[in-house]
């Protein structure tokens, strides 16, 4: 699977390209003008936070505060709905690996 993954990935990668360089346009596109700096580094310390908080508290209460912080402060989401996705998510995520697929997922100081 994990084979075959990289071999669509690289598929993919590789159209892209193709069509970069044979695309005649002129058209020249600013590729850092819309980024938002602050989102970036707030997601990119949110997730290196997740991975050594994973452990610790376990998977679904961190996955809950994960996806609430993203959606709150990077989606600009009211607080009502990034609780209700980040329990959503959590729970769709938990159910889907620790039930249907026997994953051994990090328990925590809860136990669940």
């Amino acid at each position: 699977m994990p084979f075959f993954s990289g071999l669509l990935i690289c598929g993919f990668a590789g159209l892209t390209f193709l069509y970069a360089f044979f695309n005649k346009s002129n058209r020249v596109e600013k590729i850092w003008a819309t980024v938002q700096f602050r989102r970036l580094i707030f997601s990119v310390i949110m997730l290196v936070l997740y991975a050594i908080l994973l452990e610790s508290i376990g998977f679904i209460m961190d996955s809950f505060f994960l996806i609430l912080l993203l959606c709150r402060y990077s989606g600009s989401q009211q607080w009502g709905k990034s609780i209700l996705c980040a329990a959503l998510s959590s729970i769709i995520s938990y159910l889907l690996f620790e039930i249907f697929l026997k994953a051994q997922l990090p328990k925590g100081v809860l136990g669940f």
